[in-house]
């Protein structure tokens, strides 16, 4: 049977290390065992508050941390990660898509675009790319340059955004929409009813359109 003091021995060296654990153990020589259980929990829990404090603040090692930084809106955090990910180099794609991404989260827009501008010298013409830039146009109110990239993908006919997509054909009528183009926007979400018949928020935004138009008659 393993004695009190061998078991005593091992919980102390396994719990807080073998430098800490041998000046415990010469603690252990001279007080009571009670007390000394009572100073290696204690420590142990010192441990414990501190990894539940401060380890969350440290780089993330995974994508799924990342996404948790992400959906709980601590931006900072993220792009702090994503900038340590990519390093001097700044040539993994994923992060800086991501990193993009995550600057338009925050608000800030001119670095966004500088980044996916950067990604998009590693990848020209990358649809996936463009359409998040063409987002940050969107939040920017640039909507001339929205509609060009998205007109673009459009041409491209790529396999993320293939040429009779419907759902982008919507997006250049909601764009030109929001620009004030009412003409242009009709002709898109018409373009949008051809592929897609049923769509609702389709129907539901050429019955605003043509609303608007027929105001303006009148006006």
């Amino acid at each position: 049977m393993v004695s009190r003091r061998f078991s005593i021995i091992i919980l102390i060296l396994t719990s807080i290390g073998v430098p800490t654990g041998l000046i415990f153990l010469w603690i252990y020589e001279i007080l009571p065992y009670e007390i000394v259980i009572g100073l290696v929990s204690f420590l142990m829990l010192g441990v414990i508050a501190f990894a539940v404090k401060y380890l969350p603040t440290m780089a993330p090692a995974s994508s799924s941390q990342l996404e948790l930084l992400i959906r709980s809106g601590n931006y900072n955090r993220a792009i702090e990660f994503l900038s340590n990910k990519l390093g001097r180099k700044k040539k993994n794609k994923k992060a800086l898509l991501n990193l993009g991404l995550v600057y338009s989260l925050n608000s800030e827009y001119e670095k966004s675009i500088e980044t996916l501008d950067r990604l998009l010298e590693l990848r020209p013409h990358d649809p996936v790319t463009l359409y998040n830039l063409s987002k940050v146009y969107n939040d920017q109110g640039k909507y001339e340059k929205v509609i060009d990239i998205l007109t673009k993908l459009v041409s491209e006919n790529s396999r993320d955004f293939p040429k009779r997509n419907y759902e982008l054909w919507f997006e250049i009528a909601e764009i030109y929409r929001q620009k004030g183009d009412l003409l242009k926007a009709h002709e898109w979400v018409d373009k949008t009813l051809e592929l897609r018949p049923n769509f609702r928020d389709a129907l539901r935004l050429r019955d605003e359109v043509q609303s608007s138009i027929d105001g303006d008659v009148l006006d």
